[in-house]
């Protein structure tokens, strides 16, 4: 129960105003009553309410001396001022002291009730801002609680299980989530030096536009740095919460952090599932920094965020041609390459930025494809990379992460390089590479190593560990998987790049090595992008 105090002159104004509502039902009780300002400062210092309705004019110790008197002592208590019509005045004077609403005498009960009823929703919303104040500070800080935090960063990046029901979410982190809309934020930070700072800056000037009180409910996290916000609100509230971010980030750049911030808005959900999908949303449309700058809000409400066609690549002579760069350990080629498809993509982008997005993750795809199997993690070194990608600022910093990238798959490398002109098999296979779409038998190559086809089967097998139809089979399907990863090839035409004139032949390989039919597996594959 919240404590009341009514302090009045007129003992039946009093009495009265504790028997018009039933303060109960309210979540109020009246903890005393008294007839004089001394009487009630004195009251008001023992029993600490924290709403006090009290008369303007009293004998001695006037309504407005006392709230004067308590604003500073006690700033959390809120005044109600009860005042005749001839005292209009000071009520006004009063109001100007923070007294939050006056009732004219007689009291009308309507009156009443809407008084109470604003001094109740000030009070939740006060609570419900100190405790999520407590939450901001655990979540943006190093105290975050590990099991909500690591849940929610498995969430967004996909990996949680999506059919986790809400109500299982809320009894097993402590939140209050509803259904209603759910909506991803994501703030990029130029220099990771400096976050305590700016995730100091940011609590501050989240709480500035009250966005928590707005919501539903609000998770923060800040993986490596930056500063991710989870929204719930309900689907009325989706123009007013897309103006509070507006608002929020203004007021965060009048603060002057000292490094550049990038605000992402991800897609807006009606399913807490599809939280790991508006942040993606958020995350991909943060990168149009790379194009036009940080300290400025790119929102997947307002800008395409997806390649609806085909404009990410530049044509298969380019990923062949870095392929073969590859393969040839020019490692000066594949740099070269590189800077000149990321001018490529950078020019095409100044029209439409989406495809910067594709072309980097379309780049980082060939450059995963052609690093050596087995030599080291390479799937976690590229989750890395794609994160340090995420997290640039300019497109220098990007050309040299991938620089560096092509310098360590090249490295690795080496060791097979040197061996593989000491076998005729290695040969076999590096020439397999480069006309692995070319029609290619088993009598063919063995004649040009100038072996017994026998022989050269045996030895084959014996050196890449399946047999030459395999190799061949394996290396077409996984340079199909690539192709298909590019909506504007036709599934025949694959087949053809590959080295299959029967399309049934080609479907029926593909499924056999995926497990799954060409056109599925595009399907799978272009809803990651």
């Amino acid at each position: 129960m919240i404590d009341v105090v009514i302090i009045d002159d007129e003992v039946w104004v009093a009495k009265m105003i504790t028997q018009i509502i039933d303060w109960g039902a309210y979540g109020f009780r009246i903890a005393g009553i008294f007839h004089d300002g001394e009487e009630g400062l004195d009251g008001i210092r023992r029993l600490h309410p924290r709403l006090v309705l009290t008369d303007i004019r009293m004998p001695g110790l006037t309504g407005l001396d006392l709230i004067q008197t308590l604003s500073e002592e006690s700033p959390d208590i809120m005044f109600v001022i009860i005042s005749g019509y001839n005292d209009f005045e000071y009520a006004k004077a009063a109001l100007t002291y923070g007294a939050i609403g006056y009732l004219l005498k007689p009291i009308d009960e309507t009156e009443l009730k809407k008084v109470v009823l604003k001094a109740k929703k000030q009070l939740v919303s006060e609570e419900l801002k100190q405790r999520s104040e407590l939450q901001m500070r655990d979540t943006m800080g190093h105290t975050v609680e590990k099991l909500r935090e690591q849940f929610f960063i498995n969430f967004i990046l996909g990996l949680g299980d999506r059919s986790i029901a809400l109500n299982r979410v809320n009894e097993d982190l402590k939140l209050n989530f509803r259904v209603g809309s759910f909506q991803v934020v994501n703030l990029l930070l130029e220099q990771k030096n400096c976050s305590k700072i700016c995730i100091d800056l940011i609590t501050k000037a989240i709480w500035e536009v009250d966005l928590p009180t707005e919501c539903c409910e609000m998770v923060t996290l800040n993986p490596r740095g930056d500063s991710i916000l989870i929204l719930n609100y309900t689907p009325e509230q989706k123009n007013a919460i897309q103006q509070i971010l507006d608002r929020f980030f203004a007021v965060l750049l009048e603060k002057r952090p000292p490094c550049g911030i990038t605000m992402g808005v991800g897609s807006v959900s009606g399913n807490f599932s599809d939280i790991c999908v508006s942040y993606q949303s958020a995350h991909e449309i943060a990168m149009y920094r790379l194009l036009r700058g940080t300290n400025r809000v790119y929102s997947a409400l307002k800008l395409p965020h997806t390649v609806s066609e085909n404009t990410h690549t530049l044509d298969l002579n380019h990923d062949i041609s870095l392929k073969q760069a590859f393969q040839s350990g020019d490692l000066e080629a594949v740099q070269k390459l590189t800077a000149q498809w990321i001018q490529w993509y950078f020019t095409k982008a100044q029209q439409a930025p989406q495809i910067l997005i594709g072309g980097l993750n379309h780049l980082l795809s060939l450059y995963q494809e052609n690093a050596p199997a087995g030599t080291r993690d390479w799937e976690a070194y590229f989750l890395e990379r794609r994160d340090e990608i995420g997290a640039a600022s300019s497109l220098q910093e990007v050309n040299l992460l991938l620089a560096n990238a092509a310098k360590t798959i090249l490295d690795s490398r080496e060791p097979d390089s040197a061996a593989s002109g000491q076998t005729a098999v290695q040969e076999v296979l590096r020439y397999i590479d480069h006309h692995y779409m070319q029609d290619l038998s088993l009598s063919e190559v063995a004649d040009m190593v100038r072996l017994n086809p026998n022989y050269f089967c045996e030895i084959f097998k014996r050196e890449a560990g399946i047999n030459f139809k395999e190799y061949l089979v394996t290396k077409r399907i996984e340079q199909a998987k690539l192709l298909l990863k590019s909506p504007s090839y036709k599934l025949n035409e694959v087949a053809e790049m590959v080295g299959y004139r029967d399309g049934k032949h080609f479907g029926k390989a593909f499924k056999k090595l995926v497990g799954i039919t060409p056109g599925a597996y595009r399907k799978l594959m272009l809803g990651h992008e």
